[in-house]
C-alpha cells in the first residue's frame, strides 16, 4: 500500500529532512513492507517526478532523488516475486517516463539556446520533435504524463515578451506569439488613444497650484504608467516626494523630468510662490 500522506499536503521541509535522514527503503518511498509491485512502481515515479532536480528547486534535491532510486533498485531487487514481478509494457513504462523525462530537460535546453537568437522557428522545430517522438509512446495510452512548464524571452519589433512553454501528457505546447503580439499592439493602441484624450501637456499647464499638479500627476500616471527620465522611473508618490524636495531646494529643479512641461510647472509655481 502506498503512503499517500507523502504526497497529499504536508510540509514539502518536513518531507525533505523525512527522506534524507531516512535509511528503510520501504519509508523512503513511502510504501508498506507488504506492498505489490504495482504499488511500488507507481510510488517511484511519483516521488522521482516529484524530486526530479531539474523540477524541484531543494538544494537535497539531487541527493533525495539517488535515495529514492537507491531505494526502488533494492526494493524491486528484494521484493516477493510471487508475483511473477513487472511484466514486459510496466517495465517499458518506468523506462520511458524517465527517458521522456530527461528528454524533455534536453530538448528545454535547446529551446532556451534558441531563444538567446531570438529563433522563434527552431524552437517550434524543437518542439515539434518532441512531439512526434513521443506521439506514439506507450505511455501516452496508459496514461501516464509529465507535466512541467518555463518562459522563454521574445523580441518583435522593440517589444519584449515572455512566452509560456508548457508539456501536460506528451504534448509540448507554446503560447500562441503571434496572438501575444497582437495582444500587445491593441494594449499600446488602447493606451495612446487614453494618452491623447487625456492630453498630459493640456494637463499640466492648466495647474496653478501644487496640490493641482499633484492630483494632475496621478491621472496621468495612472493612464501612461511610470514617468520615465534619465533612466529613472518615478510614481506618482515618488513624483510628489522629488517636487517636495525641490520646493525646499530649488537649486536641484533640473531633477524633475521634463516630460509633459512637468519641469517648467514646477519653476512657475516657485517663481509665483503658488500654494500646496
Amino acid at each position: 500500500m502506498v503512503n499517500r500522506s507523502r504526497f497529499e499536503g504536508g510540509s514539502h521541509d518536513s518531507e525533505h529532512r523525512s527522506i534524507e535522514t531516512e535509511t528503510d527503503p520501504y519509508k523512503i518511498l513511502g510504501v508498506s513492507r507488504n506492498t505489490s509491485l504495482k504499488e511500488l512502481r507507481q510510488a517511484y515515479l511519483q516521488l522521482i517526478k516529484q524530486y526530479h532536480p531539474d523540477i524541484n528547486s531543494h538544494s537535497s534535491a539531487e541527493e533525495i532523488s539517488k535515495k529514492i532510486n537507491d531505494a526502488y533498485d533494492t526494493l524491486t531487487s528484494n521484493i516477493n516475486t510471487s508475483e511473477g514481478g513487472l511484466d514486459d509494457d510496466e517495465n517499458d513504462e518506468i523506462f520511458q517516463s524517465a527517458q521522456e523525462t530527461q528528454d524533455f530537460y534536453t530538448a528545454k535546453d535547446e529551446i532556451l539556446e534558441a531563444a538567446s537568437k531570438n529563433d522563434l522557428e527552431s524552437i517550434k522545430k524543437i518542439i515539434e520533435n518532441f512531439n512526434i517522438k513521443y506521439s506514439q509512446n506507450i505511455n501516452y495510452k496508459k496514461g501516464v504524463t509529465l507535466g512541467a512548464e518555463f518562459y522563454i524571452p521574445f523580441s518583435h519589433e522593440n517589444e519584449k515578451y515572455k512566452v509560456r512553454v508548457w508539456i501536460h501528457g506528451h504534448l509540448m505546447r507554446i503560447e500562441d506569439v503571434q496572438r501575444l503580439i497582437n495582444g500587445r499592439k491593441q494594449q499600446n493602441q488602447k493606451r495612446e488613444q487614453e494618452i491623447n484624450e487625456l492630453n498630459p501637456d493640456l494637463l499640466i499647464s492648466q495647474v496653478q497650484s501644487y496640490r493641482e499638479l499633484y492630483s494632475a500627476l496621478h491621472k496621468i500616471i495612472r493612464v501612461v504608467g511610470p514617468i520615465h527620465d534619465r533612466d529613472q522611473s518615478y510614481t506618482s508618490g515618488q513624483m510628489v516626494k522629488l517636487i517636495w524636495m525641490v520646493r525646499s531646494n530649488p537649486e536641484e529643479l533640473d531633477t524633475i523630468p521634463e516630460i509633459f512641461g512637468i519641469r517648467n510647472k514646477v519653476q512657475e509655481l516657485i517663481n509665483t510662490g503658488a500654494e500646496k
